[in-house]
């Protein structure tokens, strides 16, 4: 048999047939391994106590003093971990860190000991505290499970599931050909090539993400919303009189009223004389009559038109209507028609800006 190669103490790909890529150590494996998978337990988020065949390396209770920690497989960087049957783990009841309910609260993790290249099941005595868990900083340990330990009883509850699960790859997939891939595990992402979008494992079945998830549209759609729920109307705002002359022709069906679209204001509705069939005379002769509501009021002055009625006929001509950057709104009229005008109609449209 011949030689092997030396790998380049500065560069090193592997595994190959030949060459130096022949040699591949524990270490080498251990370095492509944990490129392959977050750390974690095989298994999905559930209840506080998983639910059967969601149990792996979960500890259920067996008295006060004892958990039994389930058939489970781990990955933690770069090494595997698999525990084939189930196995009994005694609690560590008795030090201090209990706190005012005489409760401390320990957290069982799965630890990779690299100086004995083992794994180890360890109980970490008050792992956690106001919602934080105390774990190494190399990253070589997983939460599985916390432990509520009550001071010289032990545990008396159920475990409550802490486990950190393995991440999935993405699987694209075509979406109504369901017989050409795997029945996907819950949680499991996909993408569907055929209807473009991204796809989740829920109960079997491939589904859209909309569906399984609820989170907030990304910053162009947001934007994208709150564009469009400006230009949403406002609801119809009533004017105010400046003189107690006059009044709304209808209190129902034509009080004078604006409302917004974005920057541009609507307004509509009729004004009459306070004094039924009175006719507004100098009331629309260039007098500020109408003051206009703040947020609906033009940056620069304004001129519409509105509908002068004598009877139930409109006149003519129409009226000129001017509404200033103070809101005042005045109605101008010729001399030879404002004795005969009992009505006016407001219906225009101008921009804020």
């Amino acid at each position: 048999m011949a030689d092997l190669e030396t790998p380049d103490p500065n560069e090193h790909g592997w595994p190959f047939a030949t060459g130096a890529g022949r040699v591949v150590t524990a270490e080498n494996w251990e370095t492509m391994a944990s490129t392959w998978q977050l750390n974690g337990v095989r298994g999905m988020p559930g209840p506080e106590v998983p639910l059967a065949g969601n149990r792996g390396l979960y500890a259920v209770r067996l008295s006060n003093t004892q958990v039994e920690i389930q058939p489970g497989v781990a990955h933690i960087g770069g090494h595997f971990y698999e525990l084939r049957y189930p196995r009994v783990f005694d609690l560590d009841i008795t030090g201090t860190g209990f706190d005012g309910t005489n409760v401390r609260r320990d957290l069982l993790t799965l630890r990779l000991d690299r100086a004995e290249s083992v794994f180890r099941f360890v109980q970490v005595k008050g792992g956690i505290g106001a919602g934080t868990m105390t774990l190494p900083a190399g990253g070589d340990e997983l939460p599985l499970v916390q432990i509520d330990i009550t001071g010289g009883v032990g545990l008396t509850g159920d475990p409550a599931d802490r486990r950190w699960f393995l991440s999935r790859q993405v699987r694209p997939i075509k979406g109504p050909y369901g017989f050409l891939h795997p029945t996907p595990a819950n949680g499991e992402l996909g993408v569907d090539y055929h209807n473009n979008y991204l796809v989740v494992g829920a109960n079997g079945l491939w589904v859209p993400a909309s569906q399984v998830f609820n989170n907030d549209p990304n910053p162009a759609t947001l934007d994208a919303i709150a564009k469009v729920a400006g230009l949403m109307p406002t609801a119809w705002t009533d004017v105010t009189f400046l003189l107690s002359s006059v009044t709304h022709a209808n209190t129902t069906t034509a009080k004078v009223q604006v409302c917004k679209a974005g920057n541009v204001v609507h307004i509509r509705g009729g004004m009459v004389a306070t004094t039924a069939g009175t006719a507004l005379n100098t009331t629309v002769a260039k007098t500020d009559v109408i003051s206009i509501p703040t947020g609906f009021r033009p940056d620069r002055a304004v001129y519409l038109t509105a509908v002068a009625f004598e009877s139930d006929t409109p006149s003519t001509p129409t009226l000129a209507v001017r509404i200033a950057t103070s809101g005042a709104l005045q109605v101008f009229t010729p001399a030879t028609l404002r004795s005969n005008i009992l009505r006016v109609d407001f219906t225009g449209t101008y921009c804020l800006s």
